[in-house]
């Protein structure tokens, strides 16, 4: 008989504390970040014990931007990172990558989103 597991628990990666302590009151473990060193560390201390979502603020993800494009690059699919917005300063990130993403797959710049 195989083994089935269960969905793994989401973490998110910030530099925001509020954002940090929303995310641990739904029960989401949450790490602070100071800088791109410092996610790229936790991201590979915890690589065998990822779950399937990494939540990121904008500002996390724009850090570690080239990281995350390596990993579709393998088409390694775990985990899913989801970029969440600033609460300070929300800065459009996940729609720009997803403009360019149609961008790429229609072979067509400046599309107007």
């Amino acid at each position: 008989m195989s083994e089935t597991h269960g969905p793994s628990q989401p973490l998110l990666l910030t530099n925001d504390e509020i954002l940090a302590a929303a995310f641990e009151a739904i029960g989401i473990k949450s790490f602070i970040v100071k800088d791109k060193d410092e996610v790229l560390r936790i991201l590979k201390e915890r690589e065998a014990e990822l779950p399937d979502i990494v939540f990121l603020n904008e500002s996390v993800a724009e850090m570690i931007s080239e990281h995350r494009e390596r990993i579709l690059q393998r088409r390694v699919f775990k985990p899913i990172f989801a970029v969440v917005p600033d609460l300070k300063k929300p800065r459009g990130l996940r729609l720009r990558e997803l403009r360019e993403l149609i961008e790429k797959s229609l072979g067509y710049k400046g599309l107007k989103v």
